[in-house]
């Protein structure tokens, strides 16, 4: 008893670490390869694969080990191991990354197959280590106990996965944030160390040694003919359909949820909790129902297909509920809210999921216990290299070009087939008991998609928009749903909005392009002759169209979502028709990927990412990344960063500030709107109204383009700079820093003065912004980073202005930087008020 009690405590730890692992070397591999769809995928398949080769590696053994929860302790030993030396593997697998990808990477053929070494280097050791310990586990756990196998299979599988749900959430709620990702890799190496300690406990309190394999005289029974390859196909069919459907399921709770790292979080410990406990009731099932086991994975296939198609109906409802239920923004409340919602819409199908194994299991060892450590391999190995394929099938063809609505159906029908096989392959009953039964699944089958939703993905979507918009574009793609709408009637093709994945990306309204164009003047206003840029994050392309014109022989475009670029034409009004630009280059492909991967320079990087409360988006603003751009500038090139004072709490504001400013040595500030725009270069800054004045004389389509925003006078662009060189020290946050979710920051009363410290900056290691932008989505909190702001407004430009400026023009500009001071106080009334 001792033992088994010991193994399942291993397991629980060892799920964690996974999920704890997978988490640190997902956001590895993102930095290291990319972060475009196909590149993740790739990355993870690896993985996955490692999962797949380690299950059947490990059921292998297992039959064949007198001492399996040794074993056991051993493969943890090793990945605990390879969890203390992280940090030095990781630096030599991107080295490998940066010697194998090509120039300027952004998704070729060649990049993609560039990316395998990197990621085998980083994850397929440890990976093939992980999935050999669940079928060393569950052989151990049968020794001398006939007919256990598949309870024994359905318990330990539960545990592991258990284990895994906690892990999920740990990673995300505590190590990341609290830890950075090193130590949460440390604590997972932890976690794995316990598990190699458990393990070898368990061996030693085992009631004897496994019989070897050439002792074994039960062994040489003659297996059911194809009894496991039947398994073992129908269990890869259902890890086909689950993790293809697990991306579809996910886009669709992100465009609830939103997709904070928190939302993603949440998603899979509720997908995870289910499948734990599916494991469960499939362990009690086989134990009670062995003589028919695979009829009764079958039956739990079939009921699979029909959950996935009734899932429609919830997932059409779900935004009206979760709003009903949910409670304020980064509370535990809303956590709650999340989880449950999750758990209702995806947690059936998950539970039957679960549940098949066990089920399978026993049907493969025919009541054997010396063959479960080999079947459960084989079933495991299979289902895990049914998932990879469901993964990249769920991903690049069910969404982009079936969408989420047909790929579910699509989908569903896998497991509902396989089911109906399992049911006439079982030879338990009669072939007319078989064929009524068949019957029923059908007739269940045709009455759940009786009444479905028309389109689910654009039901859920449209819920989001404004009630008098109507829709123009929508597209599903392996990256994301982007849509544009309008209001209703509208003609001109103003006012538009760019929706990805539900959030509002950017407007055409007034103030919206006001903002954009500026994005695009702000290089001309200085002492320097800028001629080849480059343009990350490209939304409606306003910000791009507005560089385009303004004097740029060469200008480079970066968007990692195609369907960004197809909808561009909608805002063709506002982005000056800048597809058609001859001197724009447009790339699909993740921007800092794309740029760490250069091999050139340029003179002007300005990048417009999405809301910071988005998991990955922190990835532009760390101190890594402005290291990068610093390093692709030609000598005097600029880097413009854009800060939004909205959504973003005062803590969250100062620390990206205090980033910017330790890494570039010249630093000028400007604001517009809610907004500001941070100037960094290695050469001291000087701004030049009348080299401003010449360039907007001789480009009149910019010049005309600006004044429909009120800009075209230079003495109004650059009296918005309201700081000028890096402020000696950064006032205190009007805030202190709080996780969301009810936690605290680190109990350390220096914390908050060490966060505005430019000693410690955002880093990719310890991106705790990540974690606490998503409190503040919906605070009204432009008031409070004005206040701030204004606290740090230099008085004069001064030696900031060029030697050549004319008098006349510089008291003009002096004086409407004096008039600035009292917009802002006006503004921040303004945003009091509402």
């Amino acid at each position: 008893m001792a033992a088994m009690g010991g193994i399942s405590l291993a397991l629980l730890c060892s799920g964690a670490a996974g999920l704890i692992y997978q988490a640190v070397w997902t956001r590895q591999l993102m930095l290291m390869l990319g972060a475009q769809a196909q590149a993740v995928s790739l990355s993870l398949s690896v993985f996955f694969l490692g999962l797949a080769a380690g299950s059947a590696w490990g059921g292998r053994i297992a039959d064949r080990s007198t001492r399996p929860f040794l074993m056991y302790a051993l493969l943890e030993g090793i990945v605990c191991a390879w969890g203390l030396a992280l940090p030095w593997i990781s630096r030599a697998a991107d080295r490998l990354a940066m010697a194998l990808l090509p120039a300027g990477d952004a998704g070729s053929f060649q990049g993609l197959l560039s990316r395998i070494p990197p990621a085998v280097t980083l994850v397929l050791i440890p990976a093939v280590c992980m999935g050999a310990t669940l079928p060393l586990a569950i052989r151990g756990f049968t020794v001398g106990r006939t007919g256990a196998g598949g309870g024994a299979a359905g318990w330990l599988y539960g545990i592991n996965t258990l284990g895994a749900m906690g892990g999920s959430l740990a990673a995300v709620f505590l190590g990341a944030p609290l830890l950075g990702y090193r130590g949460t890799a440390l604590a997972a190496a932890t976690l794995n160390a316990a598990a190699a300690g458990l393990g070898i406990l368990a061996q030693r309190f085992s009631p004897a040694a496994c019989p070897s394999r050439a002792s074994s005289a039960d062994l040489h029974l003659p297996a059911p003919p194809g009894r496991v390859a039947l398994c073992a196909a129908a269990f890869a069919v259902s890890g086909f359909a689950m993790l293809g459907l697990e991306v579809i399921w996910t886009r669709l709770l992100a465009m609830v949820f939103l997709g904070t790292v928190y939302a993603f979080a949440v998603m899979l410990a509720a997908l995870l909790g289910a499948l734990a406990a599916g494991g469960w009731f499939g362990g009690i099932l086989a134990r009670n129902r062995s003589d028919n086991a695979l009829g009764a994975a079958g039956g739990l296939l079939c009921l699979l297909g029909l959950t996935v198609c009734l899932q429609l109906y919830g997932f059409a409802r779900l935004p009206e509920w979760f709003a009903a239920s949910s409670a304020r923004t980064g509370t535990p409340g809303e956590a709650l809210a999340m989880f449950t919602w999750a758990l209702v819409i995806v947690g059936p199908a998950a539970f039957l999921s679960g549940a098949v194994f066990p089920l399978l299991a026993a049907a493969a060892a025919g009541g054997n216990p010396d063959r479960t450590g080999h079947s459960s391999g084989i079933l495991l190995g299979a289902n895990t290299f049914g998932g990879v394929l469901g993964a990249l099938a769920g991903g690049f063809a069910a969404l982009p070009l079936l969408g989420a609505h047909r790929g579910m159906l699509a989908l569903a029908m896998l497991p509902f087939i396989a089911g109906l096989a399992l049911t006439f392959a079982c030879g338990c009953q009669p072939v007319k008991r078989r064929l009524l039964t068949a019957g029923l699944y059908l007739l269940a089958l045709a009455l759940s998609l009786c009444g479905a939703p028309h389109d689910v993905m654009d039901t859920v979507g449209s819920w989001y928009m404004p009630s008098d918009h109507e829709t123009l574009f929508f597209r599903e793609g392996p990256e994301a749903t982007v849509a544009v709408s309008q209001p209703r009637g509208q003609q001109v093709g103003h006012d538009r909005v760019l929706w990805i994945n539900r959030v509002q990306a950017t407007t055409s309204i007034e103030r919206g392009v006001r903002m954009n164009r500026f994005q695009g003047a702000l290089p001309l206003l200085f002492d320097r002759d800028p001629r080849e840029a480059l343009f990350m994050c490209f939304g409606s392309g306003i910000t791009c169209g507005t560089l385009a014109i303004a004097g740029f022989d060469h200008i480079d475009a970066v968007e990692i979502a195609p369907e960004v670029y197809e909808a561009a034409p909608l805002f063709a009004a506002d982005n000056l028709n800048v597809m058609s630009r001859e001197n724009v280059r447009f790339i699909v492909g993740d921007g800092r990927h794309y740029l760490k991967t250069a091999r050139k320079q340029y003179d002007f990087i300005s990048f417009e990412p999405m809301p910071l409360a988005m998991a990955g988006v922190i990835n532009f603003y760390t101190e890594e990344y402005y290291r990068l751009c610093l390093s692709r500038l030609r000598p005097g090139g600029m880097v413009s960063q854009w800060i939004p004072l909205h959504s973003l709490g005062n803590p969250v504001v100062t620390s990206l500030f205090g980033t910017f400013v330790k890494v570039f040595p010249h630093v000028m500030v400007f604001h517009v709107n809610a907004d500001l725009f941070l100037i960094g270069s290695d050469a001291p800054l000087k701004l030049d109204p009348d080299r401003a004045e010449q360039r907007l004389a001789g480009l009149p389509e910019l010049r005309a383009a600006l004044g429909d925003v009120q800009l075209a006078d230079p003495v109004e662009l650059i009296g918005s700079c309201v700081i000028a060189g890096a402020p000696p020290a950064l006032p205190e946050p009007l805030q202190p820093p709080r996780l969301p979710y009810g936690m605290g920051w680190l109990p350390s009363p220096e914390m908050p003065s060490r966060l505005l410290s430019r000693e410690t900056a955002l880093r990719d290691d310890w991106p705790w912004v990540e974690y606490e932008a998503p409190r503040w989505i919906r605070e009204n909190t432009v008031p409070d980073n004005l206040a701030w702001l204004e606290s740090m407004i230099s008085d004069r430009l001064g030696d900031h202005l060029a030697e050549t400026a004319d008098p006349g023009l510089s008291a003009r500009i002096e004086r409407r930087r004096q008039a600035r001071r009292m917009d802002l106080i006006a503004l921040r009334t303004l945003y009091c008020s509402l």
